[in-house]
C-alpha cells in the first residue's frame, strides 16, 4: 500500500489515529425523518471490519469491500486490502471523493463486460468454470465530499455507478482486480466519522465573519480546521473574503494540542510577516472555528513556539440576530407581531392603493422596500406617502435588502446574459452580471445577512435548483459580480421560495403545484437538507435567526409559525399577509 493510501487527501488519514472506543457494525441504511436538527458530537466509534469468508460469491466480495472501506477510513486499510488482488492492491490509491451512499448495492454479474441482459446476473451454477467477471454495480447517492471538506448534496434519486472487474484465484476465491479510486461510505457511517464545522473568513469591510461549511473527520478537527484557514476559501467563496494570512504560513507539527480546554495552535514564522492588524484578524479567525468545537474554549498562538502578539481582537459579527418578530401588512397598514399582537409601524406606514405582493427590510427596518404588484419596487415612507419607485420591470423578483442598503432584484425571466439589478434607495442602479442565469427563470433571490452570498433558486431543464455564491463588491461596497455558484439542497423537490434562518442554513418552501405536500425544509449551505415540518397553503416565507423562528404566511390571511416543539404550527395573527423579516 502506498503512502499517499494513507494519507487519502486532507480529510482522511488521521481519522483513526488515536484509539477509539466502542465497536458496532457497519449499517448501510438509515431512516428518513422530520425533525430539528440539532449538533451532536457521538464521539468516535471504532469499526472492525472482516475480510472475504471462504467462496464468497462476486457479488459478496463487492458487498464486502464497500463496507470494509468504512474501517479503512478510520486508518485500518488491512481489511479492504483483503478483498483485491496483490496487484490490484498495489495500485489502489483511494484519494479524492468521498461518496456517500444509502441502501442496498444493486450489482449484475457477468461474464463478460456489457454483455449481460439488463438486470441479469449470473447464478451460482453458471459461475462454475468462468475464472473472469465483471460486476457492474449503483447505489443510491446522498452526497461527495471532496478532500477538502467540501460537501455536496446529490440530486433526489441520484446514483453511483462503479465497475469492478474480478478474477478467480488459483484456490477458488473470487478477489477483485480492477476498481474505481472513489470511496464508498454509507450515510450513518459517515455521521459517526465526520463532523460539520464552519471555518471563518473575514469580509473585505473587516466586519463579518464569513462561513464555510465543511466535513472534518472526528479524530483531531482542530488540526483539520487550522490548515483549512491557512489554506483558504473554497474557491466559490474566494471573492466575498479577505485574504488575512501570509503566504508560506503552516502549523509547524501540522498538529494542534488541546490540553484543558486550550488548543495551542503553533505556526511557522511567516505569520510574522502579517501586519499587527492582520494577525488580530487571523487569531479572530482561529478563535471563531475552533472555539466551535468540543472541548476548546480557549486558543493560544504561537509563532514558532513563542506566543504571538496579537493586541486586542476586533469584534466581528457572525451570525447576528436582527429581528426577534416580523412585519405584515394588515389592511391598509404594515404592522409588527410581537407576542400575537399586531402593532401598526410608528410613524405609520400606509400601504392603501398598492398592491404589495412582497416586502424587504433592512437590518433594523427603517427602509421598508415593497413590490407593487409584479413590476415596480417601491421604497416606503412613513404617513402616507404612496413611495418612491426605485425599480421597475416586467415580472420583478421579490426584494431582498443586503446590510449595504442595496436592494436585489431583477427580472424573473432572466436575459441571454444573465443579470441581477442592485438598487439603492434612491434610485440608484447597478446592473450585476450573473452569466449563469443566463435564460433561466428565477423563483427566488435571498442576500446572506453577512452580504458576502447570494441564494438563488431559479430553473434549468427538467427541474428547479437553489445555488449560492459569493458577492464581489468594490472599496465602496458597490456590487461588481456573482461568482460562479456552488449547488445545495439538491434533494430538496420543487424549491419555491426560501431565507436565510442563521449563517448558513436556508430555509426552503416546496411548490404544492409539483408536489402532493408543501413542505418546510432546512438545506445547510455545504451539508445536506431535512424536511422539518409541513404545510397547507402557504403562499409566503419569513424567518428570524433558527429553525424555529420560521413563519408562513397562508392565502386566507393567516400567519403561522413554528411550534416550540415537533412539527405542528400555531396560529399567530389573523387577516395578515408577508409575514417579513430583515434580509
Amino acid at each position: 500500500m502506498s503512502d499517499s493510501r494513507r494519507h487519502v487527501g486532507l480529510v482522511l488519514a488521521l481519522c483513526g489515529a488515536a484509539v477509539m472506543s466502542g465497536c458496532t457494525n457497519i449499517p448501510t441504511t438509515s431512516p428518513v425523518y422530520s425533525a430539528d436538527i440539532s449538533l451532536q458530537d457521538p464521539g468516535p466509534v471504532f469499526f472492525a471490519a472482516a475480510g472475504p469468508s471462504v467462496d464468497a460469491s462476486p457479488r459478496d466480495i463487492v458487498d464486502g469491500f464497500l463496507t470494509a472501506q468504512a474501517a479503512g477510513l478510520a486508518g485500518d486499510w488491512s481489511a479492504a486490502e483483503s478483498f483485491l488482488t496483490a496487484a490490484a492492491s498495489g495500485q489502489w490509491e483511494p484519494g479524492g471523493t468521498v461518496n456517500v451512499f444509502d441502501g442496498e448495492l444493486d450489482a449484475v454479474v457477468s461474464e463478460n463486460a456489457g454483455d449481460e441482459v439488463e438486470g441479469a446476473t449470473l447464478s451460482a451454477s453458471e459461475l462454475d468454470g468462468v475464472t473472469a467477471v465483471t460486476v457492474d454495480a449503483s447505489v443510491a447517492l446522498q452526497g461527495s465530499l471532496t478532500p477538502a471538506g467540501a460537501y455536496t448534496e446529490s440530486l433526489n434519486g441520484a446514483r453511483s455507478q462503479m465497475t469492478f472487474e474480478l478474477v478467480r484465484r488459483s484456490d477458488g476465491q473470487w478477489r477483485i482486480s480492477s476498481l474505481p479510486n472513489d470511496l464508498y461510505i454509507s450515510t450513518p457511517n459517515f455521521r459517526s466519522f465526520y463532523r460539520a464545522t464552519s471555518v471563518y473568513f473575514v469580509s473585505p469591510d473587516e466586519q463579518y465573519l464569513i462561513p464555510d461549511v465543511r466535513w472534518f473527520p472526528r479524530q483531531r478537527t482542530e488540526t483539520y480546521v487550522v490548515n483549512a484557514v491557512l489554506t483558504g476559501p473554497s474557491p466559490w467563496l474566494a471573492d466575498a473574503v479577505a485574504q488575512t494570512v501570509p503566504e508560506g504560513t503552516r502549523l509547524v507539527y501540522d498538529a494542534v494540542n488541546v490540553e484543558n480546554g486550550t488548543a495551542t495552535v503553533n505556526l511557522s514564522t511567516h505569520v510574522m510577516d502579517a501586519s499587527p492588524d492582520e494577525r488580530a484578524l487571523l487569531a479572530t479567525q482561529l478563535r471563531a472555528a475552533l472555539t466551535r468545537l468540543p472541548g476548546v474554549r480557549n486558543v493560544l498562538i504561537q509563532a514558532n513556539g513563542i506566543e504571538l502578539q496579537v493586541g486586542e481582537l476586533p469584534e466581528l459579527q457572525r451570525d447576528p440576530t436582527l429581528a426577534t418578530s416580523p412585519i405584515v401588512r394588515v389592511g391598509s397598514q404594515l404592522a409588527r407581531v410581537t407576542s400575537g399582537e399586531v402593532e401598526p409601524l410608528d410613524p405609520a406606514v400606509e400601504v392603501s392603493g398598492l398592491n404589495v405582493t412582497a416586502i424587504a427590510l433592512d437590518e433594523d427596518a427603517t427602509s421598508i422596500v415593497i413590490r407593487d404588484g409584479q413590476q415596480a419596487l417601491r421604497v416606503l415612507r412613513p404617513e402616507g406617502r404612496r413611495g418612491q419607485v426605485i425599480a421597475q420591470g416586467d415580472d420583478l423578483i421579490a426584494p431582498s435588502i443586503d446590510r449595504f442598503s442595496w436592494v436585489w432584484s431583477g427580472e424573473k425571466n432572466q436575459p441571454d446574459d444573465g443579470e441581477l439589478l442592485a438598487v439603492g434607495t434612491d434610485g440608484t442602479t447597478v446592473r450585476v452580471p450573473v452569466p449563469w442565469l443566463s435564460g433561466r427563470t428565477v423563483s427566488e433571490v435571498r442576500i446572506s445577512h453577512d452580504g458576502a452570498r447570494l441564494a438563488v433558486i431559479s430553473a434549468v431543464p427538467g427541474r428547479r435548483v437553489i445555488e449560492v455564491a459569493a458577492i464581489t463588491r468594490d472599496g465602496n461596497n458597490v456590487p461588481q459580480a456573482v461568482a460562479e455558484p456552488i449547488s445545495v439542497g439538491g434533494a430538496t423537490m420543487s424549491p419555491e421560495l426560501m431565507e436565510w434562518v442563521d449563517e448558513s442554513t436556508l430555509a426552503v418552501l416546496t411548490d404544492s403545484t409539483e408536489s402532493t405536500n408543501q413542505n418546510v425544509v432546512s438545506v445547510q449551505v455545504g451539508g445536506g437538507s431535512e424536511s422539518i415540518a409541513s404545510v397547507d397553503d402557504a403562499q409566503s416565507l419569513g424567518a428570524g435567526r433558527g429553525l424555529r423562528s420560521i413563519y408562513v404566511g397562508t392565502q386566507d390571511g393567516v400567519v403561522l409559525s413554528r411550534a416550540a416543539t415537533g412539527t405542528s404550527w400555531v396560529t399567530v395573527v389573523d387577516n395578515a399577509y408577508l409575514p417579513s423579516f430583515p434580509g
